[in-house]
């Protein structure tokens, strides 16, 4: 080593030398500083609050079990060194037995000398672990290797540690220990987003995403496992254009059988309605299935309540896995489509991993609310100049219960035959009474999380009947544009589209409120400005999502009962997406948040500050 190597070397060691010792045991893991500049460094690896091990001699001790010798291995616990056995289990765990307790380690045995025994237990766990098709090929290009050294270990027992089944096991760890903090509720390895549907690799679209990354995943997965792969592509059926209804026709009658039947134990909503979509589609083909239907129908709608609670939970873990999503470096700048649909993906992952963590869950979408509300709110209003369809005030428990009864409620009704499908229907019928009695029939209509891109005409109404009473509510809308009126047709526009010319008879209604001294107080008419920004960027009405933003920036001014702070930030977000010129909506964003600040009081500017400081992360 020259001078200057040893300079450098020397201003490490002090760097180093005044880290935290977290921070210095994430520095030096990898190896690399330790191997390029020969430090002497041991990697301590904490077992509890008061043991710690030797990484690099825990990792001998797997090895030399792997021989099928005794081995040890020396713990330190509360700063006395103790030297205990280690044994090697038949499914590959490691198990270290001290005075007090045991200490386990997963997948120990890919330690193993020997390449054939480590491929095979690769093998082994990849058949329970769920990796992407590229994940598989590194997996098997690191446990190939003739020379398997300590950080090829590391590196393949990381890489396996990302996957979806790894997370589930820490989530009932956490909720067997009680641990209900945020940690518990997302992943920390970016590599478990890419493992729950399929990495992207350049799809603008959701249907591009479908066609291609997707479809190449999903083929990979089932060919493995049917089994196996339609339990993990289940969790990506968040709506009807995520089913692979053409593929799935191609299965063998035993096949399909065994497939629905391997889902009988998910509690998670979208993988029932996705594997009872899959039942109906398929039910000519096999009596078996209409038992099998009535089994998926029990346990989705049989207990609406239930369904309701479990929603909650889906609802309050997707809050904070979006808002992860939209801030971490490593996930932020990909596609809107992408990061919902994993999202979605792994709330569902969570429900199939947790079930419900307590009796009632009434409190825990008001806790992730507290945790992510800005985050999430911000980071899906910037995103509707793309995902205008999608609303995320729609992520309530009784409109996600609505959405999993329509799709339902469609498998049942396109349907060739009904004729041997009495106990569906009785189900049906039972969770549509409930539907209505909870005044969801609206919303089970309305787009669901994926299907928030842009659409360049409104959906068809083929009901001549219902035709002139969508018209006759929209006429009555642009004769006498009031907020009464408007709230009749928001419902209607919402689930079809705005029709061409709507948004302007909008547009006086929304006028009129900067004169109204009580406007923006009440429920309703909050309502219907909240509705009328959302129609304006559906339809790209720049004049409407002008007047909406101004309105709010004129009410925050008012001193008697002006909107919160996040309101008329939100709103402005949301308003800005209408114009197709993102540069100009930029500025005209720029410009609206910049008269806000210099209007609010100085009680409301802290709230402001970090609303702004959000949406610049996002």
């Amino acid at each position: 080593m020259n001078d200057r190597e040893e300079n450098e070397r020397m201003s490490l060691v002090y760097a180093l030398g005044r880290l935290d010792r977290q921070v210095l045991t994430n520095v030096l893991d990898d190896g690399q500083l330790v191997r390029r500049y020969g430090l002497a460094a041991t990697r301590p690896l904490k077992l509890s609050e008061t043991v710690t091990v030797d990484q690099d001699k825990l990792f001998e001790a797997f090895r030399e079990a792997s021989y099928g010798r005794d081995a040890k291995v020396i713990v330190t616990d509360d700063h006395i060194s103790i030297e205990c056995s280690l044994t090697l289990e038949s499914n590959g765990d490691a198990v270290i037995h001290t005075a007090k307790r045991s200490f386990r380690f997963e997948d120990a045995a890919l330690m193993s000398h020997d390449r054939s025994q480590r491929l095979m237990q690769l093998e082994a766990i990849l058949r329970s672990n769920t990796l992407t098709q590229q994940a598989h090929q590194e997996a098997h290009a690191i446990a190939s290797k003739e020379s398997f050294a300590y950080d090829d270990f590391r590196t393949l027992v990381s890489l396996i540690g990302s996957s979806p089944e790894k997370f589930g096991d820490k989530v009932r760890d956490a909720l067997r220990k009680g641990n209900l903090a945020e940690s518990a509720f997302l992943p920390e390895d970016a590599r478990h987003w890419n493992h729950l549907a399929a990495e992207n690799r350049g799809s603008k679209s959701l249907a591009d995403f479908i066609n291609n990354e997707l479809a190449a995943e999903r083929n990979f997965r089932l060919a493995a496992d049917p089994v196996r792969g339609f339990r993990s592509i289940l969790l990506t059926f968040a709506s009807p254009e995520l089913v692979p209804r053409e593929q799935l026709r191609t299965w063998q009658s035993e096949t399909a059988v065994a497939a629905i039947e391997g889902t009988l134990d998910l509690r998670d909503h979208f993988s029932l309605v996705g594997a009872f979509e899959i039942c109906a589609d398929q039910v000519a083909k096999d009596t078996r299935l209409v038992a099998l239907g009535d089994r998926l129908l029990e346990l989705l709608i049989g207990d609406m309540e239930r369904l309701l609670e479990t929603s909650r939970v889906f609802a309050s873990v997707f809050t904070l896995a979006a808002a992860r999503l939209a801030l971490d470096h490593r996930t932020r700048d990909q596609p809107v489509y992408w990061r919902r649909l994993s999202a979605v993906a792994h709330a569902g992952l969570f429900v199939r991993s947790a079930g419900l963590p307590g009796n009632k869950n009434e409190n825990l979408l008001k806790w992730a609310m507290a945790q992510k509300r800005d985050e999430y709110f911000l980071s899906i209003y910037r995103e509707m100049s793309t995902e205008p369809r999608w609303s995320p005030e729609w992520i309530k428990p009784g409109i996600l219960v609505a959405d999993a009864f329509s799709r339902v409620y469609a498998a049942i009704k396109q349907m060739p035959t009904t004729n041997i499908l009495e106990s569906w229907d009785a189900k049906l019928n039972a969770a549509e009474e409930w539907i209505r009695t909870k005044g969801l029939i609206n919303q089970a209509q309305l787009p669901a999380i994926l299907q928030g891109a842009r659409r360049d005409e409104p959906l068809p109404i083929f009901d001549e009947a219902f035709q002139a009473h969508v018209r006759e509510i929209y006429e009555r809308l642009a004769q006498e544009p009031s907020l009464e009126n408007l709230l009749s047709a928001l419902p209607l526009a919402e689930i079809y589209g705005p029709p061409p010319g709507m948004t302007s008879s909008i547009l006086p209604a929304v006028q009129q409120l900067r004169s109204n001294e009580t406007a923006l107080r009440d429920l309703p008419t909050q309502a219907a400005v909240i509705g009328a920004a959302h129609l304006a960027v559906q339809a790209n009405d720049v004049d409407l999502a002008n007047a909406i933003a101004d309105l709010y920036l004129t009410k925050a001014l008012n001193n008697t009962a002006p909107p919160t702070i996040p309101e008329v930030v939100f709103r402005l977000v949301e308003c800005s997406s209408a114009d197709t010129d993102r540069v100009r909506a930029r500025d005209r964003l720029l410009q609206n948040l910049e008269a806000l600040a210099f209007s609010v009081s100085a009680d409301r500017a802290a709230m402001l500050v970090q609303l702004l400081i959000t949406l610049q992360q996002i």
